[in-house]
């Protein structure tokens, strides 16, 4: 019901904001068992049973990027571009990793779940729309410094024609992109000896 999630979710909000960010691993164990506990497939409800601690490293990770990158955007655009850089080649693993993760501490009737992805196919469904979301930003940050008194100078033409263009691209390919992620995720859950496998081609991701 909305009253108990309502519940979680209030008590999960206040000590993610109290802790500076750090209680979200804990919270999203809450939510995620609340949800399995409530989903119940032929009279049997779904279990999660992942450790918070252990989803704290990649809560750490994520954090760290988004650090550098904000503190050496304000320094160097090089350390903004290797910032960068460095989250979208590893992006995609941690990715796959987080589902491997999570399907495997989801079960049913006693029998846990597993993801099948490969590599591979995660840096191919995620990689062209983190390059395109973040690389030319970072790429047109080198443009602007060195301005007159230290200050930055005004983006040259090419590095604002080359935002534009990724944005383009970007939001014309975004059905694309999320399609090819979803055919990623939902193409390799495996349950017992069973797997998914998602039929939905794009055209239909185009018409909603």
């Amino acid at each position: 019901s909305g009253s108990e999630y309502f519940r979680i979710w209030i008590v999960n909000l206040l000590l993610i904001v109290v802790t500076l960010g750090l209680y979200l691993p804990w919270a999203k164990v809450r939510k995620l068992q609340y949800f399995h506990a409530n989903t119940w497939v032929d009279g049997d409800a779904l279990g999660f049973h992942g450790e918070p601690a252990t989803m704290l490293r990649g809560t750490l990770i994520a954090a760290a990027f988004l650090i550098v990158y904000s503190v050496g955007s304000h320094f160097s655009g090089w350390a903004a571009l290797l910032a960068a850089l460095a989250f979208v080649g590893l992006w995609p693993a941690l990715f796959r990793a987080s589902m491997r993760f999570r399907l495997a501490n989801t079960s049913w009737r006693g029998l846990r779940f597993r993801f099948t992805g490969d590599t591979a196919g995660a840096y191919g469904a995620l990689l062209p729309p983190l390059a395109l979301a973040l690389l030319p930003f970072a790429v047109a940050g080198l443009t602007v410094e060195g301005g007159e008194g230290g200050r930055p100078a005004a983006p040259s033409a090419a590095a604002t024609g080359l935002i534009g263009l990724c944005m383009l691209v970007f939001f014309v390919g975004l059905p694309f992109f999320l399609w090819k992620l979803r055919r990623y995720q939902h193409g390799h859950y495996v349950y017992g000896g069973l797997q998914t496998r998602l039929d939905s081609d794009v055209g239909v991701v185009y018409g909603v």
